[in-house]
């Protein structure tokens, strides 16, 4: 079984990202509709370069949902919902959200709600009562222009007013990064 491939590639002057089409006749194009989205290895590979080559920053993925990025040293949300709504919030937005923490072990939930406690910030659930620990919560934010931005704070009117129609809430007052889905 070969692994399917996406490859986004974002504007450096406009900051919006769209998906690389592989054409009927060969070539490659931004331009929705134009041909198949899903490439093996080969082919992403060379879409990368062909986004490159424009003068693009360019993102690849495996994943089924390509526009989300995990950070590094995190896991997946294990909520699909969440990540469903958080990869058409993304499409819709033109930019791909980096998830910087998905799901926590309770030792790592320990971790941070110790530092919570002794730095009073970032704010921190007690270990067990996380939705992190269930897979149930994500922090995230947007990558725009090759720089991150937490979610709610990147465009707050046009972010908050799409998430509630994609059915994603920020539950924690004082942190615009934290999200689960309705």
């Amino acid at each position: 079984m070969t692994r399917v491939w996406s490859v986004l590639a974002e504007n450096r002057q406009t900051g919006r990202v769209t998906r690389v089409h592989r054409k009927l006749g060969g070539g490659w194009s931004t331009k929705p509709g134009l041909g198949r989205r899903k490439f093996t290895k080969t082919e992403a590979e060379a879409a990368t370069y062909w986004v490159r080559s424009a003068g693009r920053n360019v993102f690849r993925t495996r994943s089924p949902y390509p526009w989300l990025i995990l950070g590094g040293g995190t896991h997946w949300p294990t909520d699909k919902r969440l990540l469903r709504r958080l990869n058409r919030m993304a499409r819709r937005l033109h930019r791909c959200i980096l998830i910087v923490s998905g799901l926590r072990t309770r030792a790592q939930q320990q971790v941070v709600w110790d530092r919570y406690q002794r730095d009073g910030w970032p704010i921190a659930a007690y270990p067990g009562t996380s939705m992190h620990e269930t897979g149930r919560a994500a922090d995230c934010g947007v990558v725009d222009r090759g720089r991150y931005t937490s979610l709610a704070d990147w465009r707050p009117k046009r972010v908050r007013r799409l998430a509630r129609r994609v059915g994603i809430v920020f539950t924690v007052r004082g942190e615009p990064w934290h999200v689960e889905a309705r």
